[in-house]
């Protein structure tokens, strides 16, 4: 079966228009110049405006304007403190773990003063691991248990 195509008749009361064009006028012909090598254009909104000139590599807060600084410096602090706030609790968690496993920074005088505390992480991790698999042992057997009652 093949299709034939038929062109399109126009609807009754519907009038094809042209799309307007567009104008644009430029009101500050002293803010826009020619100056590309490719024939771009370059266009300045703030021609009067004086900005200090500033290098790669310099130090923007000599450049920024102060209200500007303060701004940003108050943004930062604040995502800062909101930061430390959000993870107060994983420290607390932490700070107890090392606690229960013994680990703890504390000026040593034994055998002499000064002597150096560091413990050797295989201890700390052979604790670690049997916890974990033990506690999947005994929950699988107190599961095994309820289920033979």
């Amino acid at each position: 079966m093949a299709i034939e195509r038929t062109p399109a008749t126009p609807v009754e009361g519907l009038i094809e228009q042209e799309p307007e064009a567009i104008s644009i006028a430029i009101e500050n012909p002293d803010s826009v110049s020619i100056e590309t090598e490719d024939g771009g254009m370059l266009i300045d909104f703030d021609p009067q405006e004086d900005r200090p000139e500033s290098e790669f590599g310099d130090n923007l807060a000599e450049v920024i304007d102060e209200n500007d600084l303060e701004r940003i410096g108050s943004e930062l602090i604040a995502a800062f403190q909101n930061d430390k706030d959000s993870r107060r609790d994983w420290e607390e968690t932490y700070t107890k773990g090392l606690d229960q496993l013994g680990l703890k920074i504390e000026e040593r005088t034994q055998p002499w003063n000064g002597a150096c505390g560091v413990f050797h992480p295989m201890l700390s991790e052979a604790v670690i691991k049997f916890q974990s698999q033990a506690i999947s042992e005994i929950f699988l057997l107190v599961v095994q248990l309820r289920l033979k009652l």
